[in-house]
């Protein structure tokens, strides 16, 4: 395009466990609106916009969105999408508190080998074998207060006499989940407020957790901070906040959902160290135990690094 500004640029990647990439492509505009528009895409080959077809089925009441996100990927034909209205303009017709609703709100799906489920009103961040997690901006947990995000899970099963599949809302509580495993164990943070999404790692008034068996079990309850994903053997990583305002030290955390009483532990004393980085956060966790993560330098400048696990020794006999 001649306008450079005008090109849509890359919001967000996910990458599926066997190693398909998924993009949102976002472009935003202005006029007499102004707004974002998004495309989500697969590549097999060539990119391909995905979801097929109409994905929403009337989901969205009284419109459904146009923009689609891939928030999360479990396989190359299994993914999770949102919709959202931010190149929609309010429906005239509707009393204020329905707009507000409605124009505010965000609904989320998922796309099984094809066939798409839609999950109702919520943000899909995370997805794993029948579980996808993420948060609801629109729920009370108890009519006297209002939590402004609430961490929900959906369990996806295919019922066989009615040959399609379903998913099934529970709400787990405040705060937002941005990881599951497949025993439907989420993480998170407990905070019921919007974080600052314009900034890696999310910074988080709330403590992180994991949601487990309708339990909600804090891997920290000195320093603030979120879990932003769980491994299939139970690996937790994350963020914690030591420290107040602009004094505040970011550091990476490793937790163990398997244990009784998982606790949130540095990363720092882990990785074998002799260049004086600092671990900053942890921020995703393959099943192999490999950590995504920000680490800085003596002189305080940032990378991006995975961190591997040390090999066995095998000790001689």
């Amino acid at each position: 395009m001649a306008d450079v500004d005008s090109c849509p640029y890359f919001e967000r990647v996910t990458l599926a466990p066997d190693g398909t990439p998924f993009v949102t492509l976002t472009s935003d505009f202005s006029g007499a609106y102004s707004g974002s528009e998004r495309r989500g895409f697969v590549w097999n080959g060539r990119w391909h916009p995905v979801p097929p077809g109409k994905a929403f089925s009337g989901v969205g009441k009284p419109d459904d969105p146009e923009n689609v996100s891939i928030s999360a990927a479990d396989g190359g034909l299994i993914f999770a999408f949102v919709g959202d209205y931010q190149d929609r303009f309010p429906n005239e017709d509707l009393d204020l508190a329905l707009q507000d609703r409605y124009y505010m709100a965000e609904v989320s799906g998922v796309s099984y080998e094809g066939v798409t489920v839609a999950l109702g009103i919520g943000n899909a961040t995370a997805m794993s074998g029948a579980f996808v997690a993420g948060f609801d901006g629109d729920l009370k947990l108890v009519p006297s207060r209002n939590h402004d995000l609430v961490a929900v899970a959906w369990r996806c099963a295919f019922n066989k006499l009615a040959n399609a599949r379903a998913c099934a809302r529970n709400t787990l509580g405040p705060g937002i989940a941005y990881g599951i495993d497949s025993y439907g164990e989420a993480v998170g943070d407990n905070e019921s407020s919007v974080p600052d999404l314009g900034s890696l790692p999310l910074h988080s008034a709330g403590f992180p957790v994991l949601w487990r068996h309708g339990h909600t079990l804090m891997l920290s309850k000195d320093d603030r901070g979120a879990a932003y994903a769980i491994s299939g053997s139970g690996v937790i990583a994350g963020t914690l906040t030591t420290g107040p305002g602009s004094d505040a030290l970011l550091s990476g955390f490793v937790a163990n959902a398997r244990e009784k009483t998982p606790r949130a532990f540095p990363l720092d004393e882990l990785v074998q160290n002799d260049r004086g980085r600092h671990v900053e956060a942890a921020l995703g966790v393959a099943d192999d135990g490999r950590i995504l993560a920000f680490v800085t330098d003596r002189d305080g400048r940032s990378e991006l690094a995975v961190l591997a696990p040390a090999p066995a020794v095998r000790k001689s006999r």
